[in-house]
């Protein structure tokens, strides 16, 4: 772990810490990248037996889903997502560099009003924002390194497990949402078929490559390169899952 890692994921916990000490209400706060990769979670007891990773990789994929839902819809730009349950309020943002979610008491929250809170989120996720913009750990991002590993792609994704969008690169004109959900069959059927978990799958057709990758646990990682550049499918392969490979989230917090 890097000293600027160090810095980084200290300054994210007590931006959490103050703002959870700050308002009662909170009951969970998860800043991760775009991508979906976690920096940082707190959680009070009440909600102990939430996941980490499934919170930031869904709470992603949900507001993904919901800026594309309203620009289809209201022709605008999303400013806010939450959602609720019988006990529990959600709600999300979306910034340039991070990703947050916040879990609220829902009783004490709507007593004390929804807007307060969205207030209070935006405000911690412009902060950790700026934070992760003057950090290394830009330089570092996994995303950032294939998209210069593989400077000829066509597509890049990144799918949660549930086959649900978490970050997509493309022209505009591919269905996000229908793509997600047939990458994530893949790697379901692997697991069915083959009774382990998928490592890579290539399709191979007129025009285009399309590399699938098991990124991790939770997410899915999808490539296509033009057809004409199959003689590097190899090297690419290698350098992506080296990517990977020395991303050790872990190490440096992520989970």
């Amino acid at each position: 772990m890097s000293t600027s890692d160090d810095e980084l994921i200290s300054q994210i916990e007590k931006l959490i810490d103050d703002t959870m000490e700050a308002n009662g209400a909170i009951l969970a706060v998860s800043v991760g990248t775009e991508i979906a990769t976690n920096i940082c979670t707190k959680f009070k007891s009440e909600v102990a037996n939430f996941s980490e990773l499934e919170l930031i990789a869904s709470s992603t994929s949900f507001q993904y889903i919901s800026n594309s839902l309203f620009r289809n819809i209201a022709k605008g730009h999303l400013h806010s997502t939450y959602v609720t349950v019988d006990k529990y309020i959600l709600l999300m943002n979306i910034t340039k560099e991070v990703s947050v979610a916040m879990v609220l008491d829902r009783n004490f929250a709507e007593m004390e009003g929804i807007e307060k809170f969205n207030q209070v989120l935006s405000g911690l996720a412009l902060k950790a924002n700026a934070y992760v913009e003057t950090s290394e750990y830009l330089v570092q991002d996994p995303l950032v390194k294939i998209i210069r590993a593989v400077p000829s792609a066509l597509f890049l994704g990144i799918i949660s497990k549930e086959g649900l969008p978490i970050k997509i690169i493309d022209n505009g004109t591919v269905q996000a949402a229908m793509v997600s959900s047939q990458i994530a069959a893949m790697s379901n059927l692997t697991q069915i078929m083959l009774k382990k978990p998928m490592d890579y799958a290539l399709l191979e057709g007129s025009g285009a490559i399309i590399l699938v990758i098991q990124f991790d646990e939770e997410r899915i990682l999808t490539i296509s390169i033009p057809e004409n550049e199959k003689a590097n499918v190899g090297q690419y392969l290698a350098r992506i899952k080296e990517i990977i490979k020395n991303c050790d989230t872990k190490s440096i917090g992520f989970s």
